[in-house]
């Protein structure tokens, strides 16, 4: 079972906390003459209306580009958001190049307990090097999650985990900007994360 663990969050916090490199682009102008964002054709995209505010999160984006799969949605805040192309088939990740964040949702078929699938998620992020500063249970949605906060270099990172039916969903937010506006974009979208 350690290894399917591994399988699962490994990616997820090598791709999250990988952040860092995008940081580094934090200093070049962004190009204009860059090709707009293309959203891969195995997730379908189109524009979401603001869902309602939860209390344990801020509020929602207000406009932007809905993207989900079978049993998942989410809204990223605006057309900026370029999904990685070579990420594992269980992981959808989204770029955004011009503020420097990423969104990262992981999903597997975990057959242990929640309590189990969320010790792994911390064990994952300790295992990437990020020192964790909180985790706590919270409700997203009608369903319970824990909510991990770590950080890695200058980057920080936002980690909504649960379990549900023998699924497992890890969705990762973060960037090199540890600001208000960094939190408040993050706890946005995930304000937007539905499990169908």
């Amino acid at each position: 079972m350690f290894t399917k663990m591994k399988k699962l969050f490994i990616p997820l916090m090598l791709v999250a906390l990988g952040a860092t490199a995008c940081s580094s682009c934090a200093h070049k102008t962004p190009d204009p003459t860059a090709p707009t964002p293309v959203v891969d054709a195995s997730v379908s995209a189109t524009p979401a209306p603001a869902p309602a505010p939860s209390a344990s999160v801020a509020p929602p984006v207000k406009t932007g580009l809905k993207v989900s799969q079978d049993n998942w949605e989410l809204t990223l805040p605006s057309d900026a958001w370029q999904k990685i192309p070579d990420a594992p088939g269980d992981v959808a990740a989204f770029m955004n190049k011009e503020q420097h964040n990423l969104v990262i949702l992981v999903t597997e078929k975990f057959a242990g307990k929640y309590e189990e699938y969320v010790l792994m998620a911390v064990r994952g992020l300790k295992g990437a090097g990020a020192t964790i500063i909180s985790a706590k249970q919270i409700e997203l949605n009608g369903h319970k999650f824990v909510l991990v906060e770590s950080s890695k270099s200058d980057v920080r990172v936002w980690t909504w985990v649960t379990l549900l039916n023998g699924q497992g969903y890890g969705l990762a937010c973060g960037g090199p900007a540890a600001d208000e506006a960094q939190h408040d974009l993050c706890f946005g979208i995930a304000n937007t994360f539905n499990i169908k």
